[in-house]
């Protein structure tokens, strides 16, 4: 093997390796979209209370429906599906003195 076949071995090389970077630049810039971007269904955290160590309860709106699921380490369970929540209790810029969600869910699951 002469000097010239390793020169041209290593610019081969180069040239493929410049290929796949390029090939997969341009997969990520034109094809990959971030998970905020993507979702097609409306999801949203309305709130997530800590009930033991790495344990939660969590309210979650999709689309119109609020879920109560608990959420632990291994799993996600769910515990409750709510359909007659006030709209006023799940917008943003509602005023502070409202009852806050905690209070709506221990209401409508027959607690005081």
């Amino acid at each position: 093997m002469s000097a010239y076949d390793v020169v041209r071995l290593f610019v081969v090389l180069v040239v493929v390796l410049g290929v796949i970077y390029g090939v997969l630049y341009l997969m990520k810039r034109f094809l990959y979209e971030p998970r905020g971007r993507t979702a097609k269904l409306k999801m949203e955290t309305l709130g997530m209370i800590a009930v033991a160590p790495k344990k939660y309860v969590a309210a979650v709106r999709v689309r119109d429906k609020v879920l109560v699921v608990g959420v632990s380490e291994q799993s996600i369970t769910l515990l409750d599906k709510l359909e007659d929540v006030p709209e006023e209790l799940l917008r943003e810029d509602a005023k502070s003195e409202r009852p806050n969600f905690l209070d709506y869910m221990k209401q409508s699951l027959g607690g005081k």
